[in-house]
């Protein structure tokens, strides 16, 4: 394989000579090409742990649940419990590890029962909240 090399002819016939590039020389020029391409679309695409819990986004309402769990934030718990309903399984695995790093608990909630028993077990932890005084828009006092 040593010595081998690659034609690069130009498209404009007769104004510029063909020229035989080292096949090492061509990967690199497509290694830098594709990662050029790759860094492009991240840097441009819109961050998706941006936003929050109430965000409709996977990213960001994952992210938003992990803050949640870092802050240790109790007042949350009621929205915790709406992404256990949720339909996006990524969104409702977060949910049970948040839910339960901040309770303990996890009121026989699985994110990947069948819809109505985790339906079931999603009443029972707004059942829950009721009687902790958790409540959407509740301020403790």
């Amino acid at each position: 394989m040593k010595g081998q090399s690659y034609r690069v002819r130009s498209h404009l016939r007769g104004t510029l000579p063909a020229v035989r590039l080292p096949r090492a020389l061509v990967w690199i020029a497509v290694l830098l090409a594709t990662l050029s391409a790759a860094l492009l679309a991240v840097s441009c695409a819109p961050g998706v742990y941006e936003g929050g819990i109430d965000d409709g986004s996977t990213g960001a309402r994952v992210a938003g649940l992990v803050r949640i769990r870092e802050s240790g934030d109790r007042m949350a718990i009621p929205k915790v419990v709406e992404c256990l309903a949720s339909n996006d399984p990524v969104v409702r695995q977060e949910a049970y590890r948040c839910i339960q790093a901040l309770t303990g608990r996890t009121l026989d909630y699985r994110p990947d029962d069948p819809p109505l028993e985790r339906q079931a077990a999603v009443n029972r932890w707004v059942e829950w909240c009721r009687a902790e005084g958790l409540v959407p828009g509740a301020t403790q006092s």
